[in-house]
């Protein structure tokens, strides 16, 4: 497989076009002659490679959904010993969140995945300011499963020439471990004055307002990267105050979209310009019709999906990720790139869509405009069975200025909220630290829908 190292989101959409087709192809060959999951599948579906030759043909092929993964995740494995040395031996393994048995499935990494998704971090330098001698901190927590982001900011950091320093929050029980509490990645974090921070927003956020509550400063801080979690442009504007507050040299906040199993991420070129595709060299992706898998046209939304297009560890054909968005191929009118889909609506979870009291409610949509509410500064949405009926309840962390009124305040988010999606929800005032203590794994889920699991 050849390696493409240049910008080739300016490219025409053709030429992508034309490039994405010859390494479809050659990822449905390798597939039919020794993937277990898409040989068996293609074979029961009369499919053969000379079926699909074009991004057009891959319409024609089933959608794969995050039940199948893993429900058997060893199957989608590639399986070949006539591959090269690089697409055969294993870098590493990382873990998806999310598994209906409580145990997370493996995604396999080859080392040429590995040197595949180095590339792509120096593409996203154009994107992303990292620059050669920077120090890069990692506030991803240390887990027993290890989370894709962590592994990844050691590739990102050393294909761009930059440190990275891995601070370890989490916690272990009762074992004897390497984890750091915050106060101690607050020493460490000021001892090393680092250029980038990089995490879940929910902990990162956490982070800077405790080193702004001892007056000390970061003083090389000019950009925070997060994912792992939804951003809010309250948060996110949050995050800013909260960089400002500690003396940050700029405030820049890289909100970045992706999933473990993809193993690529998705970027803005500035703040409201959409997330870019930066890998369609090496993903595929496409929105989809989710009653009949078709590929929903531009500017419309539909089931966001992927196709690994040179993976040769763990390896997936239109992956339907649980996200719905609306994607558009037109020139990007901030950079003008031309040569990548942008995702210019969404992400949001496809389960963030429910009846609530008989009424449809987009879940997401509502995070959102509570979210913009003044005063707010987190929140959480829980969907619950009270007294035999549906119930509505939301967890809001006010802004540290709404101490007088907070009648005033609760009843401005019950109203936005009433507004919106014509139920009165219950409103519940917490603290910040309570909300994000009650992560799980550093990750704060906005929406909780106990209906489904109970």
């Amino acid at each position: 497989m050849e390696t493409i190292v240049e910008d080739i989101l300016r490219w025409s959409p053709e030429r992508i076009k034309e490039l994405q087709g010859k390494r479809l192809r050659e990822a449905v060959s390798r597939c039919f002659r020794g993937h277990p999951h898409y040989r068996k599948l293609m074979e029961r579906q009369g499919i053969t490679p000379d079926d699909i030759q074009t991004i057009d043909d891959l319409e024609n092929f089933p959608v794969t959904t995050k039940a199948d993964f893993v429900a058997n995740p060893e199957a989608f494995r590639l399986q070949l010993d006539d591959l090269p040395v690089e697409d055969q031996a294993l870098s590493r393994i990382i873990y998806t969140t999310g598994s209906t048995t409580g145990v997370p499935a493996p995604v396999y990494v080859t080392a040429a995945d590995h040197y595949d998704y180095m590339l792509r971090s120096v593409r996203r330098r154009d994107f992303i300011d990292i620059r050669k001698g920077d120090l890069m901190v990692s506030l991803f927590p240390l887990t027993p499963y290890p989370m894709g982001a962590a592994g990844r900011a050691i590739a990102e950091a050393s294909a761009c020439g930059a440190a990275l320093l891995e601070t370890n929050p989490g916690h272990s029980g009762d074992l004897v471990s390497p984890h750091r509490r915050t106060a101690e990645i607050m020493e460490l974090v000021l001892e090393h004055q680092p250029h980038i921070l990089w995490g879940i927003p929910s902990y990162v956020l956490k982070f800077l307002k405790s080193v702004a509550s001892t007056g000390q400063q970061l003083h090389r801080l000019r950009v925070v990267m997060v994912t792992g979690e939804g951003l809010s442009k309250a948060m996110e504007q949050n995050i800013r105050d909260a960089m400002t507050a500690v003396g940050a040299e700029d405030n820049n906040v890289v909100n970045r979209y992706g999933s473990t199993e993809q193993g690529s991420a998705m970027v803005e070129c500035v703040p409201g310009s959409g997330f870019h595709d930066l890998a369609p060299d090496s993903v595929f992706m496409e929105v989809l019709d989710p009653e009949t898998g078709k590929r929903c046209p531009d500017g419309v939304e539909g089931e966001l999906a992927f196709t690994h297009l040179n993976r040769s560890g763990t390896t997936l054909l239109r992956f339907a990720v649980g996200d719905r968005a609306v994607l558009s191929h037109e020139p990007c009118p901030h950079c003008g790139r031309t040569g990548s889909a942008r995702m210019v609506s969404g992400p949001f979870r496809s389960g963030d869509i429910v009846k609530v009291k008989g009424t449809l409610v987009n879940l997401a949509a509502m995070c959102d405009l509570v979210s913009k509410t003044p005063g707010v500064e987190d929140m959480q949405v829980i969907v619950e069975y009270k007294d035999g009926l549906d119930s509505l309840r939301i967890r809001v962390a006010p802004h540290e200025s709404v101490s007088v009124d907070k009648d005033s305040f609760v009843d401005r988010v019950q109203r936005v909220v009433q507004k919106a999606t014509s139920i009165t929800p219950q409103i519940e005032t917490v603290s910040m630290g309570d909300l994000i203590g009650a992560a799980a794994a550093g990750k704060l889920r906005r929406v909780i829908d106990q209906r489904k699991e109970s």
